[in-house]
C-alpha cells in the first residue's frame, strides 16, 4: 500500500488523489492501471460513458465520467489498510460499522432493498450526505466507494470547494 493514498477523504479524494483529477494526473500518480472497462449506464444516451480503472495490487476502482469531462468523479476501496479519520473499516461487520458511522457523525447509512432482496448475502447501504455507498457480503464490509460533494444537484469540486471559503 502505498502510504499516501491510505486516507479516505470524503467530498476529496483518496490522499493525494483527488476528485476532478485527469485521467493524465492520475496516471502520474499512480501508474497505469492493472484493467479499464468503458461502459454506459443509459443506452439511449451515448454521451454519458464511464471510464473504470482497477488498480488490483492497491484494491482501488476509480471512475472518470464523460459527463464531467472525463475527470475523477468516484472512487473505491477493498483493502482492510485504508482508513476514514483514522478508522478501519474494511473486513469489519455490519453492525459495527453502521454504529461507527452514527458515532462519530459520518452520517446516517441507508440500505438499499433492491441489493438485498435480489441476493441475501450482499448488502449495500448509501450515506447521502457523504457521497458514500457501503458494499456488505455476508455481514462483513468488503468496499467504500464514494465521491465529490454535490450540492443543488452540481458537483463540486475539491478545488471549488477550497476557493468558495
Amino acid at each position: 500500500m502505498k502510504q499516501h493514498l491510505k486516507d479516505i477523504r470524503l467530498g476529496e479524494g483518496l490522499g493525494v488523489i483527488r476528485f476532478g483529477a485527469t485521467k493524465d494526473e492520475v496516471k502520474n500518480q499512480l501508474g497505469a492501471p492493472t484493467e479499464t472497462e468503458i461502459y454506459t449506464l443509459d443506452e439511449d444516451d451515448a454521451d454519458d460513458k464511464t471510464e473504470d480503472w482497477h488498480y488490483d495490487e492497491l484494491g482501488i476502482s476509480l471512475s472518470f465520467e464523460q459527463m464531467h469531462g472525463w475527470r475523477l468523479s468516484s472512487i473505491a476501496v477493498s483493502d482492510e489498510e485504508y482508513t476514514l479519520e483514522g478508522v478501519g473499516l474494511i473486513g469489519r461487520g455490519k453492525d459495527e460499522v453502521l454504529e461507527e458511522f452514527r458515532k462519530r457523525g459520518w452520517g446516517a447509512p441507508q440500505e438499499d432493498d433492491v441489493v438485498s432482496d435480489e441476493d441475501e448475502s450482499q448488502g449495500l447501504y448509501h450515506v447521502d450526505e457523504a457521497m458514500l455507498s457501503l458494499w456488505f457480503e455476508d455481514d462483513v464490509l468488503t468496499e467504500v466507494q464514494w465521491g465529490p460533494h454535490v450540492e443543488n444537484e452540481e458537483v463540486i469540486w475539491p478545488d471549488e470547494r477550497t476557493n468558495a471559503r
